[in-house]
């Protein structure tokens, strides 16, 4: 007899033809095979369901949940990461892929540390548009103080691990605190993940492969880039910065540390609430100088 599944992957979609078959076939190919596939349709016009059913119908693994009506983006995350029913919880794209020993590798590596609630892997970043391919490596452990590691991790933390492995009550319990706190989509993910790194509970695996393509979609491909309007863009950054700055120094805050942890966690956490909402004061300062002379100009 087949043993129980250990990780439920939930794959919310709308509309995803263009690259969801491979997608789905990356899961298909994983060497770890204790898994199930919620994939939650929310809604699609286009050939989605159809690929699903194709996946369905050969391994009852897959199994397929459609919304009547488009819910949303982030309810529908959240109704898949509330269907899970497993040990371990992973989010997936439609439009990423691994490599075949992601799944084996993630639970291997939560198996041998009880005390870590998320699993990431070495991260190969895909821009087919640009011919662009970039590999961002996991940051391993250096001897020495726990608080350079974490502020290390803190840095160079990749936005894909949210799409690692994690401890489903972990996530759900992260996740929903950080969503009450600061529902924004722009930089949620670095909020979540920046509680599993202060408590050190992150681990990783650079020889497990997580592939992020980006505007890889065929209406996405070799398409003008959008500017947005200066007034607009300045005043998203201004407003999450506003919102995301004192989470962060509040997540520092309601931890236990040293004096000498408190101390360095201290002079760095504005820098990186400033880097992971790529609102630097530089950055900013550069956009309202842009906004000046646009309005000097007669410009929008």
């Amino acid at each position: 007899m087949d043993a129980a599944p250990r990780v439920t992957i939930g794959l919310p979609v709308y509309n995803g033809e263009d690259l969801m078959r491979e997608c789905l076939a990356s899961i298909e190919a994983q060497t770890y095979p204790h898994f199930v596939v919620n994939i939650h349709d929310n809604a699609s016009t286009d050939r989605t369901v159809a690929i699903a059913e194709e996946f369905a119908a050969r391994d009852a693994r897959f199994r397929i949940h459609r919304n009547p009506v488009n819910v949303g983006s982030e309810k529908n995350f959240l109704d898949a990461l509330d269907r899970a029913d497993t040990e371990f919880f992973l989010w997936r794209a439609d439009d990423d892929l691994t490599s075949p020993d992601f799944l084996e590798r993630m639970v291997a590596r939560l198996d041998e540390t009880p005390g870590t609630v998320l699993a990431a892997a070495r991260v190969e970043s895909r821009k087919p548009s640009k011919g662009r391919v970039k590999e961002i490596r996991y940051p391993e452990r250096w001897p020495g103080p726990r608080v350079l590691n974490i502020v290390r991790r803190m840095f160079l933390s990749h936005p894909s691990w949210i799409y690692g492995l994690w401890r489903t009550d972990a996530l759900r319990r992260h996740y929903r605190e950080t969503w009450e706190k600061y529902p924004v989509g722009w930089a949620n993910d670095h909020l979540v993940l920046l509680g599993v790194i202060l408590d050190d509970a992150v681990v990783g695996d650079n020889q497990a492969c997580f592939i992020q393509r980006i505007g890889a979609r065929k209406g996405q491909l070799n398409a003008p880039k959008q500017r947005r309007p200066l007034n607009e863009l300045l005043a998203d950054k201004e407003a999450s910065l506003a919102r995301f700055r004192p989470l962060c120094r509040q997540a520092v805050d309601e931890r236990e540390w040293s004096p000498l942890e408190r101390f360095v966690l201290n002079r760095v956490i504005d820098r990186y609430a400033y880097f992971r909402v790529r609102s630097s004061p530089w950055r900013v300062w550069k956009l309202r100088m842009r906004k000046k002379l646009a309005g000097a100009l007669g410009r929008s």
